[in-house]
């Protein structure tokens, strides 16, 4: 409820994984183009239950991960930069 949230799954589903996480969500969520990732959304505003909050899903492969922050000026440099990191950890 308005902090910084992270969760990673590895699936054998990323596309009802990915679904399953932005279901539940009020507000847009973009595609957006993630060096490394094979696919990437973003939303800037969004809800789900409480809030709004900033969040990215990215799927590379099994693994299939979401980040929310705090919505701010920032919000989208900081989820980019912080999805970068978890793929560079997971895929070097």
């Amino acid at each position: 409820m308005g902090g910084v949230e992270f969760d990673i799954f590895a699936t054998d589903d990323p596309a009802g994984t990915i679904r399953n996480i932005n279901g539940d969500l009020k507000g847009a969520m973009s595609a957006i183009r993630l060096n490394g990732a094979d696919e990437a959304q973003l939303g800037t505003s969004v809800t789900s239950g409480g809030p709004p909050f900033a969040t990215i899903t990215v799927h590379r492969g099994r693994l299939v991960f979401d980040i929310g922050v705090p919505p701010s000026p920032r919000a989208t440099a900081q989820l980019m930069e912080l999805s970068k990191l978890v793929l560079h950890r997971v895929f070097p």
